[in-house]
């Protein structure tokens, strides 16, 4: 049996506790605090993450939650936590479950579908010029729709993503004060190398 759907979840504000490190859920009548294993972001220093955002509810009755650190699966009584030593792209922005059953993970790096047993991972080597997944859709044909950040859009037909938009790497862009807080004279002395 799964859980009710009516069930709220929602991660304790961290303006209320220093380190929250629990979820809260509220059935109707009472709030239970669900404390959560600490996953980490990766990267070159590692942070820890014990917060998460309630994503979708599977056939099975499982809720999946999502997190800059990885992914929980709560079956009522106990989360099982994902990273990507599991399989799964990270920082995790998006979770969905398509018409088959497979759970598909969206995040900074990349795409990961989920059968139950195993993660596959889709990157740039599958077609996925930016990886950073921010939506997920899937439509009446069992087709895929996946956003990226910076406009990027594709559709996954089950083999191959066609890209929908003009994705192009942008440059980083240069941060400059204001022009009326500074003088001409002083912009006018300014190498580039100072103006960053």
């Amino acid at each position: 049996a799964g859980l009710a759907l009516a069930r709220l979840y929602r991660p304790v504000a961290a303006q209320n506790r220093p380190n929250p490190d629990f979820l809260n859920s509220f059935d109707g009548k009472s709030i239970t605090n669900l404390k959560l294993e600490r996953l980490f972001q990766s990267g070159p220093q590692p942070k820890a993450h014990n917060w998460a955002w309630p994503q979708v509810q599977d056939k099975k009755g499982n809720i999946w939650f999502s997190s800059w650190g990885g992914a929980y699966r709560y079956d009522g009584k106990s989360f099982t936590s994902f990273t990507e030593k599991e399989g799964i792209p990270g920082v995790i922005t998006r979770i969905i479950e398509d018409k088959r059953g497979n759970l598909w993970f969206g995040g900074a790096d990349g795409l990961s579908r989920y059968d139950g047993k195993t993660f596959t991972r889709f990157t740039r080597k599958e077609g996925l010029a930016n990886p950073w997944v921010w939506s997920i859709l899937e439509d009446k044909a069992g087709y895929l729709w996946v956003g990226t950040r910076e406009t990027g859009l594709y559709l996954y037909d089950g083999k191959t993503f066609a890209t929908y938009s003009e994705y192009k790497q942008q440059p980083a862009r240069r941060c400059y004060a204001p022009e009326s807080k500074l003088r001409p004279a002083a912009l006018a002395n300014m190498s580039p190398a100072k103006a960053r």
